[in-house]
């Protein structure tokens, strides 16, 4: 089917997104951005839950261990303006390995800061199948 207007004539598909009627043009683009928001958004959120069941996974059935903090560095993530996204490089000893590298990223108030100094012996949870993949958990040090 052929509609004809004052550009001549358009296949109907075309009709919609042409400029014969701008508050038909006008939904269309709303509904595409709304499409695309909602796409990111549930991109987004599917990230943050894979990583959440990655750490609880690793608190539940991660191997314990102590690690040296070799160095920690801030991210510039700082959250509620007292938590502050501290990487940290460590060496990361197993009991019944030999000691190895890891980063990991943590969430530190400001008042722990001093507590999280290289030189400083932590205790770590590791994955078994992939040891790099390294949690401090949260407590006295």
């Amino acid at each position: 089917m052929i509609v004809v207007g004052s550009f001549g004539q358009l296949p109907v598909g075309l009709y919609f997104f042409s400029c014969y009627n701008p508050a038909i043009m006008g939904f269309y683009v709303g509904i595409i951005c709304l499409v695309i928001l909602f796409a990111f958004l549930f991109i987004v959120f599917m990230a943050v839950r894979k990583r959440e069941q990655a750490v609880k996974r690793i608190m539940q059935e991660g191997i314990q261990a102590e690690a040296v903090i070799l160095k920690a560095e801030h991210t510039g993530g700082v959250v509620n303006g007292v938590n502050f996204n501290i990487r940290f490089l460590l060496e990361v000893r197993p009991k019944d390995k030999p000691a190895y590298q890891a980063s990991a990223i943590a969430l530190v108030p400001a008042v722990n800061l001093p507590k999280y100094q290289p030189g400083t012996i932590v205790q770590v949870k590791y994955d078994p199948n992939e040891p790099k993949k390294v949690l401090i958990i949260p407590g006295d040090t």
